[in-house]
C-alpha cells in the first residue's frame, strides 16, 4: 500500500521548470501503451486468417495487459 509522502511526490511530478518535458514524456508512455495493447489485439485478430497458426488464444491477452497497463 502506498504510503501518503508517496501519493504527495506524485502529485509534485507536474511542477517546475520542465512542464514541457514531462508532459510530452507522458504522452510517449500513452502512445506506447497504446501501440503495445495494439498489437497484442492484432495478433489475435489477423486480417487474413490462416488455418496452419494457433493465434486463436493470443486474441483474448489484449485485455489483461489493457488491464496490467491501468
Amino acid at each position: 500500500m502506498p504510503d501518503l509522502t508517496d501519493v504527495a511526490v506524485m502529485y509534485n511530478f507536474l511542477k517546475g521548470r520542465l512542464i514541457i518535458v514531462r508532459l510530452c514524456l507522458m504522452a510517449a508512455v500513452l502512445i506506447l501503451v497504446g501501440i503495445g495493447i495494439a498489437t497484442i489485439y492484432s495478433v489475435g485478430h489477423p486480417a487474413e486468417p490462416s488455418p496452419a497458426t494457433e493465434t486463436g488464444n493470443l486474441g483474448n491477452l489484449w485485455k489483461k495487459q489493457v488491464i496490467f497497463a491501468v
